[in-house]
């Protein structure tokens, strides 16, 4: 009996301890700060959701005009997270800790490389952009895209995206598309023919198949039931300047070709070199030097015909 009621005693013992132990901070949630690399501090925005014990996460910068860029590998466990932003080339990796207010730690990118980063939980961030994964067909190619919705009920205008030269995917646009999202505008950003998840390849495609392709995902966009068909916009940045009235031509949308306004809300801000990070390539606004377009297309940009995607009644 002795021995009974002293295995009783130590089970309560060390039931009590483990119910005083506090719970691990949630990471769940929005976080605002900078992230410091060879003394250069770039502001950023992360957000982390979380599925039972599973977390996702994405990353926004204004000043690198990235948004949702993914999050991958993130775990936490009492107050000490990892998680990581893959690459074409190069894996950024974070280790740090979480308090209820508070994410911090440092990460490496490379052999020689690397900086520490510095966040606070944030609320009252802005209401929620639902995406939807969407394919098209332009023939007997299949064009890979995603939609961006505002988050108020109804039909809404819209506009697509269109690709600068070389091999451009979604996330080239990503940034702009988020902002007409948040601000009511129904967005299609999709990859290039031979970019990502779409068929067929760019390198010996002309403008008129680009806009081609462009149209189709007019086509798509008129389909869709938060959109309405009547106000349907075309944006384009370097090449996609040029395909912009040929796709309104074919499609009878609005035609948009200019660079992202250079004041405002929406700016583009010069970085130091410390920012010229790995994962930005293949489809970001830091994509390296663009591939010569092909030379049966014509080179000029037409001027510009408003500084955001104005849609409109055809």
């Amino acid at each position: 009996m002795r021995w009974a009621a002293s295995i009783v005693l130590l089970a309560l013992a060390l039931g009590g301890q483990a119910a005083a132990q506090p719970p691990s901070p949630d990471l769940a949630g929005a976080w605002q700060g900078v992230w410091i690399k060879q003394g250069d501090a770039l502001p950023v925005t992360m957000s982390f959701t979380r599925t039972g014990d599973a977390y996702a996460g994405a990353f926004n910068s204004d000043a690198l005009q990235v948004s949702g860029i993914p999050v991958t590998a993130v775990r936490e466990r009492g107050g000490k997270v990892h998680f990581e932003i893959k690459g074409d080339d190069a894996t950024s990796v974070f280790d740090g800790e979480v308090t209820d207010v508070a994410l911090s730690g440092g990460f490496v990118d490379g052999p020689d490389s690397g900086g520490h980063f510095d966040l606070k939980r944030v609320s009252g961030a802005p209401a929620p952009v639902a995406t939807r994964d969407v394919t098209f067909q332009d023939g007997d190619v299949t064009l890979a895209g995603t939609l961006l919705l505002p988050a108020a009920p109804g039909r809404h205008p819209a506009v697509i995206f269109l690709q600068g030269s070389g091999p451009e995917g979604r996330w080239a646009n990503r940034y702009l598309a988020q902002k007409m999202a948040e601000a009511g505008v129904v967005a299609l950003i999709f990859d290039k023919r031979g970019v990502g998840g779409s068929g067929g390849t760019w390198k010996t495609a002309d403008f008129e198949t680009l806009a081609g392709d462009a149209a189709a995902g007019v086509t798509l966009l008129r389909a869709q039931a938060e959109v309405d068909p009547a106000r349907v916009g075309v944006y384009g940045h370097s090449q996609g300047g040029t395909i912009a009235p040929l796709v309104a031509a074919r499609a009878g949308a609005w035609p948009s070709s200019s660079p992202p306004p250079p004041s405002g809300s929406i700016r583009r801000t010069r970085r130091s070199t410390a920012w010229r990070i790995p994962w930005a390539s293949r489809g970001s606004p830091a994509r390296s030097a663009p591939t010569p377009r092909p030379s049966s297309t014509p080179s000029s940009t037409p001027p510009t015909a408003a500084r955001t995607a104005r849609p409109s009644t055809p």
